[in-house]
């Protein structure tokens, strides 16, 4: 399994200043097939900040499907799972579905219940070391969702978005694809935003 080291570094004047304002450094992955992106990592602001990301997810089912933005996810049921592999949920599992396929760089959940559920996958939290949500979606009964990590994540400074809220609008994030093994962002006093 490859491991991504990201660094991400902030001058100590500007460390103070977001520090003072109240707020943090929040980071999202981007995951095709998902509308709702969720925010991954927040932190508090530091000179250095290094995030790793190794390539390895989880699952989330929630019985709550209503999420404006910033909502925290709070009522949620973790699992594991495999890239390439198909899923089933139940109503009250995650099952392997023998009988579906599904591309290898890719998770495909299927809400068998008698009910619309919100599915998602997750990822470890190098901070925290739990599975925590990187995107939500309500899946309405017998329908399909696959989902794609992709190795591009999304930076921003301020105080709406803790780990697990659901972010609205992903394009007012910095985007960086994540093209090595090992990266680094400086923050861009000027813009108020990450910069590579």
């Amino acid at each position: 399994m490859t491991a991504y080291v990201t660094k991400w570094m902030m001058p100590q004047e500007d460390v103070n200043l977001v520090t003072t304002a109240g707020q943090w450094n929040s980071w999202a992955l981007q995951v095709d097939g998902s509308n709702h992106p969720v925010t991954w990592v927040s932190q508090s602001p530091m000179q250095v900040i290094s995030i790793t990301m190794v390539e390895e997810y989880g699952a989330f089912i929630s019985s709550e499907t209503d999420f404006p933005d910033g909502t925290v996810l709070k009522s949620i049921s973790r699992y594991p799972v495999k890239l390439g592999t198909a899923y089933s949920w139940t109503g009250s599992n995650l099952i392997i579905d023998t009988f579906s396929e599904c591309p290898n760089n890719s998770v495909k959940l299927t809400n068998n219940s008698t009910g619309a559920w919100t599915f998602g996958l997750t990822k470890m939290d190098p901070k925290t070391q739990q599975q925590q949500p990187i995107c939500a979606d309500m899946v309405l009964q017998k329908q399909p969702v696959v989902y794609t990590p992709v190795l591009t994540m999304y930076a921003k400074v301020g105080r709406t978005y803790k780990t697990s809220s659901i972010i609205a609008d992903i394009g007012s994030w910095a985007k960086f694809q994540i093209t090595s093994v090992d990266s680094s962002f400086n923050f861009d006093h000027d813009s108020t935003q990450w910069a590579v």
